[in-house]
C-alpha cells in the first residue's frame, strides 16, 4: 500500500460515517475552542501588562526609597540616609541616570468658572515631557520648563471641572489654592500648655492649563491629577505632611526632612545593574518596575498554566471519543481489513492507516476549534467592551490570538488525537486475515 493509499481510504472511511465522525470531530473543535479562547486570554493579559510597560516606559526606571530603620537589608557600612536634596544631587550624578526628581504631592482644590475641586498635585520636572506617556497627550503639550506658570491635568479632573472637550480647556487660567499650616505655632501652643488653634494660610495661585493627559494610572506607576512643574512647585507654600500621623511626627520632633521616594530614570538597560549597585552603596534601598513586571509574569505563566489545564480537560474527553469511533469502526470494517491483508497490507500499513483517520480528525478539529475559540474570544471582547463602556473604564484588550498559539493549539489537537488512535491502531493490526474475511 502506498501512502496516496492509505489516505485515500483514510479519508473515504471518514467521509462514508459522517454522521459519527461529525460528532467526533466536533468533540475535538470544543476541546481545542476552550484552550485557545483560556491561553488566548492568558496571552491578552500578558501582552497588556507588557505594553503598559513599555508605554510608561517603566523598564529603564527605578524607586529609591530609605532603609527603614529595622530593615535586615541595611548595606555592611549600616549606613541608612537620608533622600534630601543632597541624596538626589549625587543619585543625578550616577552614570548612567537621565535625570532623577523627587516625589512631591500635595492637596490642593483647583477651581475653574463655577467648579471647585479638590485633588491632589504633583511636581514633575519638564523632562519627563520625554518619556512616550506624555510625548501624545490627550490634548495640547507638556510644559517646556520647570518653572513654567503651565500644568497639565488629568482627563477625569477635567471632566469633574465640567468640561467635556479638552481642546476646550487648552490655554485656559485655572486657580489652585494651596493651604499652609504653622507648625511651629502648633508646637509652641503644645508646649505652652494650652491647646493650640493654628490658623490656616490659604494661597490662590493662577496656572495656564497647557496639556491634558489620559495615562491609566495602574501597574505602581502614580500620576496625580494635575502636574505642576518642578521649580514652581517650590515656591508654592503647603502643607508638608500627607495625614495625621505625620504631622504627629512632626509635633513629637520625629519627623525626618526629605522626600518620600526618588525615581530615576536610566539611559537604557546596560546602566540598570550599575545604577542599582551605585545607589544602594550610598546607604539606599531600590524598588524596581522591571523586578515587578518579573512577578508578574511568573503570576501569569501560572494564570496560563491553570487555564491550559481547564482546556486539556475538554481534549482529554474528545480524545476518548476517537477512541469509541476507532473501535467501533474496527467492529465494522473486519472483512476489509482482512481484504488488505490479503492483497499484501501488512500489520504497519494497518496500524498507519488508523493513526492516519485519527490525525486527519484530530487536523481538521484543531483548525476549525482555532476557528471557533477566535470567535468566542470576539464575544467576550464585545461583551467586555460593552460592560468597560458603560462603566467608564478604559478598553482594555484581553484577548490576543498570537501565531504562537495557533501552532500550539493545532499540534496540541494533532498530538492527543495521535496518542488516542494509538491503541486501536493497535487492535486493528492484531487481526487475523482469515478470521476477518470469514467476519459476518
Amino acid at each position: 500500500m502506498t501512502y496516496k493509499d492509505i489516505l485515500s481510504i483514510a479519508f473515504g472511511n471518514l467521509w462514508r460515517m459522517k454522521l459519527r465522525s461529525f460528532l467526533t470531530i466536533s468533540g475535538v473543535v470544543i476541546g481545542i475552542a476552550a484552550f485557545v479562547s483560556m491561553m488566548s486570554y492568558g496571552a491578552g493579559i500578558q501582552k497588556y501588562v507588557a505594553k503598559r510597560f513599555k508605554a510608561l516606559e517603566l523598564f529603564n526606571t527605578l524607586q529609591v526609597i530609605k532603609f527603614s530603620a529595622d530593615s535586615k537589608e541595611i548595606p555592611d557600612s549600616g549606613l541608612v540616609r537620608s533622600l534630601d536634596a543632597a541624596a538626589l544631587k549625587e543619585i543625578s550624578a550616577i552614570p548612567g541616570v537621565l535625570y532623577a526628581y523627587p516625589e512631591e504631592t500635595f492637596p490642593v482644590v483647583v477651581e475653574f468658572g463655577e467648579e471647585s475641586v479638590n485633588t491632589t498635585a504633583q511636581s514633575l520636572p519638564a523632562e519627563v515631557s520625554e518619556l512616550a506617556a506624555f510625548k501624545d497627550l490627550f490634548a495640547g503639550r507638556f510644559f517646556q520648563s520647570d518653572s513654567a506658570n503651565e500644568v497639565v491635568i488629568h482627563r477625569s479632573l477635567m471632566e469633574n471641572l465640567g468640561v467635556t472637550k479638552p481642546d476646550s480647556i487648552i490655554g485656559r487660567e485655572i486657580t489652585v489654592i494651596s493651604v499652609k499650616l504653622d507648625i511651629h505655632e502648633v508646637i509652641s501652643g503644645f508646649l505652652s500648655g494650652r491647646l493650640p488653634t493654628p490658623s490656616l494660610a490659604e494661597r490662590r495661585l493662577k496656572f495656564i492649563v497647557c496639556g491634558v493627559t489620559n495615562i491609566e494610572m495602574d501597574l505602581g506607576f502614580t500620576l496625580k491629577r494635575i502636574i505642576i512643574p518642578a521649580q514652581t512647585a517650590k515656591s508654592i507654600e503647603k502643607l508638608n505632611f500627607a495625614n495625621p500621623f505625620e504631622l504627629i511626627k512632626i509635633i513629637q520632633g520625629r519627623h525626618e526632612e526629605g522626600y518620600p521616594n526618588i525615581t530615576v530614570r536610566i539611559k537604557s538597560a546596560e546602566y540598570y545593574e550599575n545604577v542599582k549597585e551605585s545607589i544602594q552603596a550610598m546607604g539606599f534601598d531600590t524598588w524596581s518596575f522591571s523586578e515587578q513586571f518579573d512577578e508578574i509574569r511568573k503570576m501569569l505563566y501560572i494564570f496560563d498554566a491553570m487555564m491550559a489545564v481547564v482546556g486539556c480537560i475538554a481534549l482529554i474527553v474528545a480524545s476518548l471519543g476517537i477512541v469509541n469511533t476507532l473501535m467501533m469502526s474496527i467492529i465494522e470494517r473486519q472483512r476489509e481489513i482482512g481484504i488488505l491483508k490479503s492483497l499484501g497490507a501488512d500489520n504497519g500499513h494497518i496500524r498507519l492507516l488508523f493513526i492516519v483517520e485519527a490525525s486527519v480528525i484530530g487536523f481538521i478539529g484543531s483548525v476549525f476549534g482555532v476557528l471557533l475559540g477566535w470567535i468566542i474570544t470576539r464575544i467576550g471582547w464585545t461583551l467586555g467592551k460593552y460592560i468597560m463602556e458603560r462603566k467608564g473604564i478604559p478598553l482594555i484588550e484581553f484577548f490576543d490570538l498570537p501565531f504562537w498559539l495557533i501552532a500550539l493549539s493545532i499540534a496540541f489537537g494533532i498530538s492527543v488525537s495521535l496518542l488516542a488512535g494509538l491503541y486501536p491502531s493497535q487492535r486493528a493490526a492484531k487481526i487475523d486475515p482469515v478470521k476477518a474475511l470469514r467476519y459476518d
